[in-house]
């Protein structure tokens, strides 16, 4: 597959990546920092119409490219090794899952929130090897990890935003009724920015990765 580079007047640098900081100068996207209270922000991208041609993309690429994702997917977020293997993945002249004749821009996180949600739609979920287990409040360092600790407990809420149209109003309303909960698995400090889009495929991709929860110990 070519590069991703343009779905014409769809996503492109619109799109802003969600962040969880303190608001410190260079703080990486995606990490979390300590402070008194955590907050948010999230922003309504209303382009919901280059959302579902993304959207499409992914869940093409996670049912017919199985092994592409997962590899992509083993990989952390924001982390180097995500975005080498992303270079690797979409080179040379394999464009089955864009419809003909078009390219796409849109950020690295939101490509691989796509295909993680194609993924799961797939319903053939993931190895054993990509589970991860929930985390406390207290071990979270990232948006995945708050990600899966939120999914942990609110099953129903995330899976009610799979019916729903990245980048559209009621994505980010559903998004909104649920972040007072989200914020409860942010260390204290931590702020939430960006848009809801990104939120909803990192809830995705946490759900989809949650191994089972240990066994409680049998009282003596």
């Amino acid at each position: 597959m070519q590069p991703i580079n343009k779905i014409r007047g769809a996503v492109g640098a619109i799109l802003l990546p969600l962040a969880l900081a303190t608001g410190m100068a260079g703080t990486a996207h995606g990490q979390l920092g300590t402070g008194r209270s955590g907050s948010s922000s999230l922003q309504y991208m209303d382009r919901a119409e280059g959302m579902r041609e993304l959207a499409s993309f992914g869940r093409c690429y996670g049912r017919n490219l199985r092994a592409q994702s997962l590899s992509l997917l083993a990989t952390r977020p924001t982390s180097r090794e995500e975005a080498e293997t992303y270079r690797r993945l979409f080179r040379g002249d394999n464009l089955s899952c864009l419809t003909a004749g078009t390219t796409m821009s849109a950020p690295l996180s939101y490509v691989r929130g796509a295909i993680a949600e194609g993924v799961y739609r797939s319903g053939m979920g993931v190895p054993a090897s990509h589970l991860l287990p929930a985390p406390t409040v207290d071990q979270v360092r990232n948006l995945s990890d708050a990600a899966r600790c939120y999914a942990a407990g609110h099953r129903e809420q995330v899976l009610a935003l799979l019916p729903l149209t990245p980048g559209s109003r009621q994505e980010y309303e559903a998004v909104l009724a649920l972040i007072d909960g989200f914020l409860a698995c942010m260390p204290a400090g931590a702020r939430l920015n960006g848009s809801a889009t990104l939120l909803r495929y990192r809830l995705i991709e946490g759900l989809m990765r949650l191994a089972p929860a240990a066994p409680a110990a049998a009282g003596n």
